[in-house]
């Protein structure tokens, strides 16, 4: 919970800086929030292609 707070700030500092996004992304994950995980590393990915963790996170948070 605290992660998500400071990954909030972090985005709202700075909302054109993909890391907090994927960062914001795991951690929803850990918590078992999937689809709010794969929108965060959507709008990672958005924002920088070339984030390969971004890419990586997407796919192993999309549940089957």
């Amino acid at each position: 919970e605290q992660g998500l707070r400071d990954f909030n700030k972090a985005i709202k500092l700075n909302p054109k800086d993909a890391c907090p996004y994927n960062n914001r992304g795991i951690a929803y994950k850990n918590l078992g929030n999937y689809k709010q995980a794969i929108q965060d590393y959507n709008k990672a990915v958005k924002i920088n292609p070339e984030l390969a963790a971004a890419y990586l996170n997407r796919g192993v948070s999309n549940p089957r």
